[in-house]
Formats: C-alpha cells, structure tokens, sequence
C-alpha cells in the first residue's frame, strides 16, 4: 500500500518525522507529495482561479492564502492519481503521527473492513477528530457518520482535519471537480459533501493523531495557523 504524505519541501523537519515514525519505524511506503506552498499564492499565477466574490457568498468569507494552498496542493494530488488510474487514495499530511498499533496491515485492514461493510462510504477519516462524533450505524469497528452530527466545519466543535484519509475512485472525481473551484477549505468537503449523502466514515480506533503543530500549509485562525483573508 502506497500513502501519499502532502508536505512543502522546505518543511525538511516534518519530512524527517513522518520518515522515522511511519517508514522506519513501522514499514510504510510513504511518497512525498510536494506541497504547494501558500508564499507562492498573490505572488505567482495559480493552478487553479481563485474567485474571492464566489468564496464570500459561499462561506462568507474569503480563504486564507493558506487555504487556498492546501486545496491546490489537494487538488494537484487528487489529479495525479486520476490520471494514474489509481482506484482510491489514501493520504496523509506530514503533521500526523502514527498511533500505538498502527501498521500496513493495520491500515489494509480497517478500509477492507470499511468497503465491506459500507460499500457506499467514499472517504474513510483514519486520524483521531477533534471532537465526539454521532453515528447512523457502526459495524466492526468503522462508524458511519450521521449526516448532521456535528456543528459548522469552520467551528472547532467541527473540525475533522485531512491528517490521514482513505478516499475512494468516486471520492477522487467529487474532489477533482469541486476542490479547483477554490470555494471552499479542502477539509470542510468532508461535511458539507460527503456526511450529506452518507459517505463519511471514521473508525472506533483511529490510527493517528495531531502530531502536535499547526498545519504547515497555514490552515485556518482555528487550528493555529495564518489568518489573513486572501483576495486576488
């Protein structure tokens, strides 16, 4: 099983953790995914347009250059697996670490369990969430999240992080259309797209944690990170 890590390549203390925690010391094949990095955003053309009047009326606000550039960097690696033919995804943010018993086998086995059980589940939220969750149903192990079971995504009753995720062929199109529209935080899409139709999942032992810092990319005033609206 290959994990995909999004990380800057400037961020060479993070890359040396998750190099240790989740390669040499548990035998997982994590490539590097080069991130795209948030001080290119109002300097550079972007990949992707980014429309500020269509973000405000969406969200309410505009996103941070930091946002903006962890959807990118999703976005991006969303399409290289689509054009690789890949089935599914699974990836990891280099501010996660690896929990007690977390090993491939570990992994292989929780999102089988997963398709087998709720073989209409598209993403499966591997990493501990931030705060109790409500579930329509569980079975062996994997809750299926209830469509409205939690608060607003940007509230941090809400957050549900991108720190290690399973995302299958059908979750890779949804993202591929939707995340270059640069409307929304790469991580809301979890609730405000897939628990709505039922395919949100997280298990009852989650297989990672917060690694204990603020998302490198520059996530939201919420999390810690860069606040600063971002208008082009």
């Amino acid at each position: 099983m290959i994990i995909h890590c999004v990380s800057l390549t400037r961020a060479t203390e993070r890359r040396q953790r998750i190099r240790r925690e989740w390669i040499e010391e548990r035998g997982f094949d994590v490539r590097f995914f080069d991130a795209f990095d948030r001080r290119r955003v109002g300097v550079e053309p972007l990949p992707f347009p980014y429309d500020d009047a269509l973000t405000r009326a969406r969200i309410g606000r505009s996103l941070s250059s930091g946002e903006i550039a962890c959807a990118i960097s999703h976005a991006l690696l969303v399409r290289q697996a689509l054009e690789a033919g890949q089935d599914d995804l699974v990836v990891l943010e280099d501010d996660a670490s690896p929990l007690d018993g977390t090993t491939p086998e570990a992994v292989a086995s929780m999102i089988a369990a997963c398709r087998a059980n709720f073989p209409r589940v598209s993403v499966l939220l591997m990493h501990e969430l931030d705060a109790p969750r409500r579930s329509a149903e569980t079975r062996s192990g994997i809750h299926r999240a209830a469509p409205a079971s939690w608060g607003h995504p940007h509230h941090r009753s809400g957050y549900l992080g991108y720190r290690f995720v399973w995302l299958s062929q059908a979750a890779l199109m949804i993202l591929a259309r939707d995340l270059p529209r640069l409307i929304l935080p790469a991580d809301w899409f979890w609730q405000l797209r897939f628990a709505p139709t039922r395919c949100l999942a997280y298990p009852e032992r989650p297989l990672a944690r917060d690694a204990g810092t603020s998302s490198y990319i520059g996530a939201h005033a919420l999390r810690g990170g860069e606040s600063t609206p971002f208008r082009a």
